[in-house]
This record gives structure tokens, C-alpha cells and sequence, in this order.
């Protein structure tokens, strides 16, 4: 839209001399040119649009920044996080390193002392086998050792001097174990004191049942002791010392309610009351 105007004072002639020869800003030193610009400036729609000079343009951007500025080109170095990162100080990147060195430390200990426990795990297993295997073979001594005893006191026994021998024979309604012979002996020492009774084929006794071993002497019965029978396998039983003037050995089975028995009681098993020297 074009707008034409009619001027006749000299100082709006010359501002509009000036806009159209596109200089109304390089070289106005007249203050009445200057003024009438002003109040043209404020008049919505009164001058046509101009363009800006190329000149123009670049006297506000030398104006706003330094020369060198308006050339630089926008770069990775000029992103935001890039100038943080360029503004840390160096002693985070120096703190970074000595953490990533400290990490890399710990895992390499944690692999080593992984390592030593499960050595140390392998020894400790390794020990307590032989520890193990070192018992057992010292119990296993100890079992022997305990056999050889009672095989030299039995030896001693039977083989010393004037040594009498009991055969237990078994009573007509005893029940042997099946496939098996009942029958017992007792040795007995020449000086009358220790004792060993081999049993074979005995039952294990029943419930609320145990067995008796008594003694025969000239004032009667004496309880000897009880004992347990285990299947399949003889009964040993031993002592150092037996009742005067013994001259017989009954095997009963009681009752587990009578302890205080002043003789057999219950029915006879085996019995011995003749004796031979040997």
C-alpha cells in the first residue's frame, strides 16, 4: 500500500528525501528531520515496509557481539553440557579415575579371597576325612585291643591249673533260636572267684521279660545279674568274683516288675549243677 503525502515544509521534504533515497538513518543531522521521522514513526501504517539494509544488519551485529563472534560456528564444544563439562575442575576427573581403579581393586581381592576360601574349604574338608578315617581307626584299634583282653582272660582262665567247668544244659520246655543248639558253659577259676558263662541259641527275651543268671550255693539261690540276648549272636558274660561255696548256675526268665527275687522265679532256661576239673 502506497501512501502519498503532501508536504511543504523543508525539513519533511528532506526527512523524505532521505527515506527514499534508503538513508534515513546513515547521515540525518537536522533535529527537524529527525523530529518529523519520529512522529512519522508513530503513525500505524503511514511509511511503507522497508526491508533493512545489508549494511544495517551488519553494523547491529557488530554492535552486539565482537567480529570474531558472528563468524564462530555452533560446534559440539558449544553445546550447554559441553561448557559444563569444560567448567568441572580437574580434580572430579582425578576423584573419577582413583574411584574406577578402587572398583576394579575390590573386584580383583574379592576374586582372590573367593579363591583362598574355597582353598581353605578343600583343606578343612581334606582334614576332618582324616580326622575322620583317624578315629575310626582308633576306635576300630581300641574294638581289637578290648577283644585280645577278654580272648587273654578267657585263655587265662580256662587253661589255668584246677580250673572247674560248668556245662548249662537246656530244661525240657526252654525254645532254642531257630537253627540253633541251646547249651552254655561256665568256666570258673581254681580260686573260686572269676567266672566267664558262654551262651548259645538263647531267644531274646520277650516283652516285659529279661533273663537271669543265679548262682547256686549252700544257703541257696543268689541273683547274679541280668542280661540282654541278642539274635543270632552268643552272650558272654564275666566277673571277678562269684558267692561262696557255688557249686551250680541256673539261666532263668523273669518278669521286669520282679527285681527283688529271693530265687527262680520264672521258668528255667539252662541249668548247670555238675562241674568237672580241667
Amino acid at each position: 500500500m502506497k501512501h502519498e503525502l503532501e508536504v511543504s515544509d523543508p525539513a519533511a521534504e528532506r526527512a523524505l528525501a532521505a527515506l527514499e533515497s534508503q538513508s534515513a538513518f546513515d547521515g540525518i543531522d537536522d533535529p527537524e528531520a529527525q523530529a518529523f521521522l519520529a512522529a512519522l514513526a508513530t503513525l500505524p501504517g503511514a511509511l511503507p515496509p522497508r526491508p533493512p539494509r545489508p549494511e544495517l544488519r551488519a553494523r547491529i551485529l557488530a554492535a552486539v557481539a565482537p567480529p570474531s563472534s558472528s563468524a564462530r560456528v555452533l560446534s559440539l564444544s558449544d553445546h550447554p553440557t559441553a561448557e559444563r563439562r569444560r567448567d568441572r575442575p580437574q580434580w572430579f576427573f582425578a576423584l573419577a579415575a582413583v574411584l574406577a581403579l578402587a572398583v576394579v581393586g575390590l573386584g580383583l581381592l574379592n576374586l582372590r579371597l573367593e579363591s583362598r576360601l574355597e582353598r581353605q574349604e578343600d583343606t578343612i574338608a581334606r582334614l576332618s576325612d582324616q580326622t575322620r578315617q583317624s578315629y575310626d581307626a582308633d576306635l576300630e584299634l581300641a574294638n581289637v585291643r578290648q577283644q585280645l583282653d577278654d580272648l587273654n582272660q578267657r585263655f587265662t582262665m580256662i587253661t589255668r591249673t584246677a580250673a572247674r567247668l560248668y556245662p548249662l544244659h537246656p530244661m525240657p520246655k526252654a525254645e532254642p533260636e531257630p537253627g540253633e543248639q541251646l547249651r552254655g558253659l561256665m568256666y570258673v577259676c581254681s580260686e573260686h572267684q572269676r567266672w566267664y558263662v558262654n551262651l548259645q541259641g538263647l531267644r531274646p527275651a520277650p516283652t516285659g521279660r529279661e533273663y537271669h543268671l543265679w548262682f547256686i550255693t549252700d544257703e541257696g539261690p543268689v541273683d547274679g545279674r541280668t542280661f540282654e540276648v541278642v539274635a543270632g549272636q552268643p552272650t558272654e558274660l564275666r566277673a571277678q568274683t562269684m558267692p561262696a561255696r557255688t557249686h551250680g548256675v541256673v539261666v532263668s526268665l523273669e518278669s521286669t516288675a520282679d527285681r527283688q527275687l529271693p530265687g527262680p522265679a520264672g521258668p528255667i532256661v539252662l541249668k548247670g549243677d555238675q562241674s568237672m576239673q580241667i
